[in-house]
């Protein structure tokens, strides 16, 4: 049983159908033609019949009037010859009555006070087609059967259809032949795409594809090579992250190790305090790259919208960033905060967003920032449609080449660092995520490393003022 949803039953049947209906009403309309002219062409040959046998009648009529009527009155009625289809007889007719027959072919019916013209008369079950002309007081009356005509017809249409027929069989034939080897290129494409193994990350090829199908195969391509790309990506962070969280395991596992020893040995409680806070430190370190993996994961893995909760207000949300981190880390004299905007401004991304990222900078700035050294933080307009967010520190700063390797995952641009080296990387991936950027520059001033993040403005502001709180607690000027 043929597949009703596949491609080729449809174009089979859609192609089928239309020359069905096409060429059977074409085929109908010259029938029907074809049969008004056939009975045309019969009817006039009984017209003819019955001329041609009353001009012989008027012919005899030439001579005297009262010899043809006495020899007409005297004569019995003569037989013709008999055909097929065709009838013809002659009576004398008087007041529109027939008063008797002076001849009719053999076994032909009698038509009795048959008027002139046409007309469709039955005789013994069977119908006829008559024709009468009047001749004098003689009437010429031709027939022929209905069922003869009948026939011609059914004749005419089985040599009309049977052609057809074998047309129509020979035309889905070659059809579907046509359109299966039209598909061909969809099944080679299938089975290029069917053959590749799951692992398999090298680019596809489709050779000699028609143009109609060129579109599908480039979008196959850049789908194979976003997921070539994809993959790639995964297994490096699936080597990188097995990497970093097998050191502070080890390190726990270590630390654990030489407490069961001072233990064993009954080791001073400054030795084994030692040990213990070794191993918390492994175990804080672990717990923030699986935090900060999961960020990252939740990140790039979000479906980005446009509604009005992706906003919130740049102002606020970093001045809840900075109590939070300096509240955690006790650090809050350290951050310094400043703003040039004027008046609110609305940041086109959800809010938890934009405090991730910025929780990122900063805490990255700390971490290479020496002791008690500051770490500016300033709000400004980037352009009409941006806010800028910069992030200053007193690090010892990074070279081009540092620069450019900052952003990818688990780099780290000092080995010494406690650092997951993921932290700029989430930020690098809430901007791509935004349709931001993140722009990493040496300070011109001094040493340090200056981040920016730039973020869309939000079209429609979520916040129409600023409370006086928010104003007293922020200096104007950089």
């Amino acid at each position: 049983m043929p597949d009703l949803g596949s491609l080729r039953f449809r174009l089979l049947a859609i192609i089928g159908i239309s020359t069905v209906l096409l060429t059977g009403a074409t085929s109908l309309w010259m029938f029907r033609a074809v049969q008004t002219e056939l009975t045309h062409t019969l009817d006039s040959r009984l017209t003819a019949s019955a001329r041609m046998v009353a001009g012989m009648l008027a012919t005899q009529l030439q001579g005297p009037q009262s010899q043809f009527d006495k020899s007409a009155a005297a004569a019995s009625p003569a037989a013709a010859p008999v055909t097929d289809s065709l009838a013809c007889e002659i009576s004398v007719m008087s007041g529109g009555k027939a008063l008797r027959t002076i001849a009719r072919t053999v076994n032909g019916p009698s038509w009795g006070d048959l008027g002139p013209g046409f007309s469709t008369e039955t005789f013994s079950g069977e119908r006829w087609r008559t024709y009468s002309l009047l001749v004098g007081n003689l009437r010429v009356t031709t027939a022929d059967r209905m069922s003869v005509r009948s026939m011609l017809q059914r004749d005419l249409a089985f040599t009309a259809l049977l052609p057809f027929s074998i047309a129509f069989l020979g035309v889905m034939a070659m059809i579907w032949m046509g359109v299966s080897r039209g598909l061909a290129p969809l099944e080679r494409i299938r089975k290029i795409v069917a053959a590749r193994s799951p692992g398999d990350d090298n680019p596809i090829s489709f050779p000699n594809v028609p143009s109609e199908l060129v579109p599908l195969t480039d979008t196959i391509q850049q789908l194979v090579s976003r997921m070539s790309a994809a993959m790639a990506r995964e297994r490096q962070f699936t080597d990188a992250a097995a990497h970093e969280l097998r050191t502070p395991l080890a390190g726990v596992k270590l630390h654990l190790q030489v407490l069961r020893m001072a233990i064993d040995i009954r080791s001073s409680p400054a030795e084994v305090g030692t040990s213990l806070d070794l191993a918390q430190s492994d175990v804080r370190r672990m717990q923030h790259v699986l935090d900060q993996l999961l960020r990252l994961a939740r990140v790039e893995t979000s479906a980005s919208s446009d509604s009005i909760e992706d906003r919130c207000d740049a102002q606020t949300t970093a001045m809840g960033v900075l109590d939070e981190l300096g509240s955690a880390t006790g650090e809050q004299d350290r951050l310094v905060l400043y703003s040039t905007l004027a008046e609110p401004v609305d940041a086109a991304m959800p809010e938890t967003l934009l405090a991730m990222a910025l929780r990122n900078l900063l805490d990255n700035a700390l971490r290479y920032s020496p002791e008690l050294a500051p770490v500016t933080f300033t709000l400004s307009r980037g352009g009409e449609d941006t806010v800028s967010f910069i992030v200053e520190d007193n690090g010892p700063g990074m070279t081009e080449a540092q620069i450019a390797e900052a952003p990818r995952r688990f780099w780290r641009g000092h080995s010494d660092s406690e650092g997951s080296g993921l932290g700029l990387a989430i930020v690098a991936a809430i901007a791509n995520r935004v349709h931001g950027r993140l722009v990493l520059a040496d300070r011109a001033d001094r040493a340090g490393l200056r981040a920016t993040l730039h973020v869309p403005c939000a079209q429609v502001p979520v916040r129409n003022g600023m409370s006086a709180r928010s104003r007293a607690a922020l200096p104007r000027t950089i």
